[in-house]
């Protein structure tokens, strides 16, 4: 049996601080979320799983995470949908920051971000749905740790392919785009 990872300790504080200059953010992370069991050890600080309350309680002095959290404040502001914001398992944050870094490079491009909420899709809902002067597209975001085949495909076992380091290390992240119309992203 995995045991469950231990809770965060972070300063509501602190927290409290960094959501008054993110208004989006704070209105996904609700005063309910951020109200969290007190720490026996601490008297000033509580006890979480939430991903997210553990960044914020800790960005102060952390250029990595403040960039992080105004490319999350912006993305929320440009259309992109973040409603697992609060989740408390690791890899369910991770794959929502995916999404995020997805969102930046497509706004980062001149794209217009929506919501795939009430679009006529068949089957899983999409991370996205990106438009453009051009055009239209769905986006699937994966992290390549989700994708199953991911080692399959890079034919990592030896053989007569050369080895590509972009399948070993991968820095991007894999994107299935599924275009509307003939338009391209």
């Amino acid at each position: 049996m995995i045991e469950p990872r231990p809770p965060y300790l972070f300063n509501p504080e602190t927290v409290e601080k960094r959501l008054a200059s993110m208004p989006r953010t704070g209105k996904l992370i609700h005063p309910g979320k951020r109200d969290e069991a007190p720490s026996a050890a601490f008297s000033a600080l509580r006890k979480t799983r939430r991903e997210i309350l553990r960044i914020l309680g800790r960005a102060e002095g952390y250029a990595h995470l403040d960039k992080l959290l105004a490319v999350l404040e912006h993305g929320l502001g440009s259309g992109w949908d973040a409603h697992q914001l609060g989740a408390r398992d690791r890899d369910e944050f991770a794959s929502l920051m995916s999404d995020l870094q997805v969102a930046e490079h497509c706004l980062l491009r001149g794209c217009t971000l929506k919501s795939p909420v009430g679009l006529p899709i068949k089957g899983t809902k999409p991370d996205m749905y990106v438009a453009t002067s051009a055009g239209d597209a769905i986006i699937e975001a994966f992290r390549p740790r989700e994708l199953q085949a991911f080692y399959w495909f890079s034919d990592r076992g030896g053989g007569t392919r050369t080895p590509d380091i972009r399948f070993w290390r991968p820095t991007l992240y894999q994107l299935s785009y599924a275009p509307r119309g003939t338009a391209q992203v």
